[in-house]
């Protein structure tokens, strides 16, 4: 399993990785220095960011290399389609992971000052990214087209709010226990823009609800997501 992670990575190209690394410190630096907000209210901003990267790195994660053939590298390894499908989504977590903690180290570093309540706000502000791959994986075993993959990846992720809202608008109320409005949790640092969300549409929104349905719906994605790579017709 870790060398299939591993493979993950190496196709993805380490260089790559590390420079999406550096794109978010540069960002960093740009808003602490132009700037008159405190940069751990700026920083939430990174998290979309850090969808987008996901997007463009994993949602050719299964379709490319079946389109291209490398599939066949799987063939001749003792490693179940099961391991194979785990292993890209893992890839795709602990790339989220570790570009939430150097987010959090580079804060540190810049502000000079550790902040337990901010770090705990900004992981959980980041759980969304964790549903983000469940989704990106799953596209991706789903349609043969990277591009697409990507697109609606991201349009899903950017817009999904602004869509939330237009469903609600013509009473489709029962898309508030879906992941859909829950996509971007900076949504709930503006209490305000939420009350008036909750009361225009009578909804209850709420950031436990969204962890848990977040939760809950990447395990989901996930279960629907192996059954479908595990039957699939995939030629050698």
């Amino acid at each position: 399993m870790i060398n299939l992670i591993k493979n993950e990575f190496f196709k993805i190209k380490i260089s790559k990785i590390l420079l999406s690394f550096a794109f978010f410190l540069i960002i960093l630096l740009f808003m602490n220095k132009y700037s008159d907000k405190k940069i751990e209210e700026l920083s939430f901003n990174l998290i979309p960011i850090v969808g987008i990267f996901l997007c463009l790195f994993f949602s050719g994660t299964i379709s490319s290399e079946i389109q291209s053939g490398t599939f066949k590298y799987y063939l001749t390894k003792p490693a179940s389609r099961h391991k194979i499908y785990v292993s890209k989504l893992f890839a795709s977590f602990i790339y989220s992971y570790i570009s939430v903690l150097i987010i959090l180290i580079s804060i540190s570093l810049i502000s000079l000052k550790i902040d337990l309540i901010y770090y705990s706000k900004y992981l959980t502000y980041s759980i969304p990214l964790f549903f983000l791959s469940s989704l990106i994986i799953y596209f991706s075993n789903k349609f043969k087209n990277t591009s697409f993959t990507i697109c609606i990846c991201i349009l899903l992720f950017s817009f999904s709010l602004v869509l939330s809202q237009l469903l609600f608008t013509i009473h489709l109320n029962f898309i508030e226990y879906t992941p859909l409005p829950y996509l971007d949790f900076t949504l709930f640092d503006d209490k305000n823009n939420l009350n008036i969300i909750n009361m225009n549409f009578n909804t209850l929104l709420s950031l436990k609800r969204g962890v848990l349905i977040d939760i809950i719906y990447t395990f989901i994605v996930f279960y629907i997501g192996l059954r479908s790579f595990k039957k699939r017709d995939i030629k050698s």
